[in-house]
């Protein structure tokens, strides 16, 4: 019928299932067969690792969850998803049109490429820098 699709962000319900992952992951008393233990154990999905915030330009500050910190200090470039609400508040005018014109096809083909187990591996550079909080370095 030719409409368009788009994403909205709506409200909704969450499971913190990351609150509770110690508890579900005791398996003491359960008669449950190994593999429905390992699918249990793996869709909780639960990593040891620390928070570790980045300053944009702009000095908004950008926080990521990291289970690798040994990496941290080799980090050259931070991506953001292109429906971060940061986009547009870190995007430079310079190179506005340049995202705005990649975000916005990008934005509407998220969720076919999900659904679709297609990923897109296409990015546009908006010259913004952030600041490595390991190091203090700002880059060059």
């Amino acid at each position: 019928c030719g409409t368009v699709v788009e994403q909205r962000m709506m409200e909704q319900w969450f499971f913190r299932i990351t609150q509770h992952a110690e508890e579900l992951l005791k398996f003491d008393g359960l008669d449950w067969p190994e593999p429905v233990k390992a699918m249990q154990t793996n869709w909780i999905g639960r990593s040891e690792g620390g928070r570790v915030t980045f300053t944009a330009e702009t000095g908004d500050p950008i926080e990521i969850y990291t289970t690798r910190p040994d990496t941290l200090w080799g980090a050259t470039f931070l991506v953001l998803a292109p429906e971060h609400p940061l986009v547009e508040t870190v995007t430079r005018d310079d190179q506005r049109e340049a995202v705005e014109s990649y975000v916005g096809p990008v934005s509407n083909a998220v969720l076919i490429a999900i659904v679709g187990f297609y990923i897109y591996r296409v990015a546009t550079f908006d010259r913004s820098h952030t600041r490595a909080e390991t190091t203090d370095d700002s880059p060059r």
